[in-house]
Formats: structure tokens, C-alpha cells, sequence
């Protein structure tokens, strides 16, 4: 599709299992939805920045919630070639940035 432009504005983070999806930082959700062919998708926004963490299977929290670094959002998608990929961003205001300076990989 010659129209179509796709731009990856986050991580995709190839997981050994059905992970579970951490918050990166205390914050509000702000939106829960589906995403065709790609499952569910969480927003969080943390002041002027937002996180999204999307290819989930289950989520565990909805609109409103507060939630922090040591809130379960939900789990990963299996994919059709049994691996799971979580997609994560992190936005300030309407500018992408770095995700990787968001992660802690102690989890």
C-alpha cells in the first residue's frame, strides 16, 4: 500500500514469556482500548508525559486508576509464532521520546 506511511514511535521488546506489564511511573490511566489485530492498549499519563504499553492480551486496570511503578497493567499477547512483543512509548505532550530511559529491567 503505496499511501500507507508507518512510523514505530517506541520500543517493541521481544519477551521470553506472557509477561506481565509493568507501570514506568505513577500516573492516571487515561484510556483502555482495543487495537485491531494488535489487542489491548493501555495510556497512562504522568503530568505532561504519557506511556503506552500495547499487544496486551489481559488488562487488570481501567480509566481512572492510579497506578506506579509497582502496578500489574496487564500481560502480552502470544503472537502466532509463540512470541510475545510488547510495544511501549512515551510521549511529551505531542513529541515521542526515548523510551529505553524509561524502563527499569528489574522487574
Amino acid at each position: 500500500m503505496k499511501y500507507v506511511k508507518i512510523q514505530n514511535n517506541g520500543l517493541d521488546l521481544l519477551l521470553v514469556n506472557d509477561y506481565k506489564v509493568y507501570c514506568v511511573e505513577e500516573g492516571e490511566v487515561s484510556k483502555v482500548f482495543n487495537i485491531p489485530y494488535g489487542g489491548k492498549a493501555i495510556i497512562v499519563r504522568h503530568g505532561d508525559y504519557l506511556s503506552l504499553y500495547s499487544n496486551l492480551s489481559v488488562v487488570y486496570v481501567k480509566p481512572g486508576n492510579i497506578v506506579d511503578s509497582n502496578t500489574v497493567l496487564g500481560k502480552v499477547l502470544k503472537q502466532n509464532d509463540n512470541t510475545y512483543i510488547l510495544h511501549f512509548e512515551i510521549w511529551n505532550k505531542t513529541e515521542p521520546e526515548n523510551p529505553s530511559n524509561w524502563i527499569n529491567f528489574d522487574n
